[in-house]
C-alpha cells in the first residue's frame, strides 16, 4: 500500500516543479550521490510528504556511469557524504561521523574491490 517514506531513489522520484523550485532545486555543492538525500531532507523539513507507491515500477539500470569511472565515483561519493554531513551534521549522532571516517579509510578497498556502489 502507499506509505510515507523519508526518501526514494532520485531516479524514481516525481516532484512537483513548484516544490522543486521553492526548495532551490538540487544543491550543486553535493555532486551526484547526496544531492537527492539533501533535497529529501529539505523537503521533509518543509512538511512535504514523500510517498512510496508499490504499484509503480521503474527500471533503473543503476551503476552504468559509475562503472565507467569507478575510482572517481568513489571519491565523489565520499566528498558528497562529507559535504552533506557538514551541511546537516549537527542533527546526527557521532556514530554517523565515525561511519564517515570508516568509509574514508575503506575508499581504496572500494576502488579496487568488486562493484558495490
Amino acid at each position: 500500500r502507499p506509505e510515507k517514506v523519508e526518501q526514494v531513489y532520485a531516479s524514481c522520484w516525481l516532484v512537483r516543479r513548484r516544490d522543486f523550485l521553492e526548495l532551490g532545486g538540487l544543491d550543486t555543492g553535493l555532486p551526484i550521490f547526496f544531492s537527492d538525500v539533501d533535497l529529501a531532507q529539505r523537503f521533509a523539513e518543509r512538511g512535504k510528504l514523500t510517498l512510496y507507491y508499490p504499484e509503480v515500477r521503474v527500471l533503473h539500470l543503476g551503476g552504468a556511469s559509475v562503472r565507467k569511472r569507478r575510482a572517481r565515483s568513489v571519491i565523489e561519493s565520499h566528498r558528497s557524504f562529507y559535504r552533506y554531513l557538514k551541511k546537516h551534521g549537527c542533527r546526527y549522532s557521532p556514530l554517523l561521523w565515525l561511519g564517515g571516517l570508516l568509509l574514508a579509510v575503506a575508499a581504496p578497498l572500494r576502488v579496487l574491490g568488486p562493484m558495490s556502489l
